[in-house]
């Protein structure tokens, strides 16, 4: 499930990728999915099934797949979703959802163990801008 929420409401999964800088500084681009047609870049993700502690490497993956073309987005600083949970990250989140299919969402949910989105956070001070 997304750990952002689009006017409170989730969708059934989010991908992030995360930047670091040389000085240390995080930035993290997140895509959201939607139900729909099967993606192929994640089918190269799920072919294995991993076990715990258990990696693979992709070849010729298409990062573009896993991306909407519409760059629109919400930008926002906030920290990163798992331990350490380190703050200062900038975040860009994609508005457009791409689609996956229901046997993507399950395989993606059996490779990693179940529902791993932490509770949505509260915005406190922070400012949310937006692309329109």
């Amino acid at each position: 499930m997304s750990e952002h929420t689009f006017k409170g409401k989730h969708f059934p999964m989010e991908a992030h990728f995360v930047h670091q800088a040389e000085d240390g500084t995080l930035a993290v681009i997140g895509s959201v999915f939607k139900p729909g047609k099967n993606n192929p870049a994640l089918s190269a993700l799920t072919a294995k099934k991993l076990k715990a502690g258990e990696s693979v490497t992709l070849k010729n993956l298409n990062i573009q797949a896993l991306l909407p073309k519409d760059s629109k987005s919400f930008q926002l600083k906030g920290s990163l979703t798992t331990p350490p949970c380190s703050e200062n990250v900038t975040w860009v989140v994609l508005k457009t959802p791409v689609q996956a299919d229901a046997a993507q969402f399950k395989a993606m949910r059996d490779i990693i163990g179940g529902e791993n989105n932490r509770p949505v956070q509260p915005l406190n001070d922070r400012e949310v801008n937006e692309d329109k």
